[in-house]
């Protein structure tokens, strides 16, 4: 489906679920490249290399006393 830029602004959301729908949409914006929205996948969550140690970060965090603090 292609469409002219001003239409798509009009009517963004039905060529967002068009195109999560796998319908191709390309967007004309006249004197540029054609736009072509995609979906991309969502990031991998990392896996842990090694195993956390409970209480590993003991004395590497300061938590400032409400004195210290500007009053927040």
């Amino acid at each position: 489906m292609k469409v002219s830029a001003q239409y798509a602004e009009a009517h963004f959301p039905d060529l967002i679920e068009a195109a999560s729908n796998g319908i191709e949409v390309e967007i004309a914006i006249p004197v540029k490249p054609t736009v072509k929205p995609i979906f991309a996948d969502p990031p991998a969550r990392p896996k842990p290399t090694d195993r956390r140690i409970l209480g590993g970060g003991v004395g590497l965090v300061k938590v400032p006393a409400y004195d210290d603090s500007d009053g927040w």
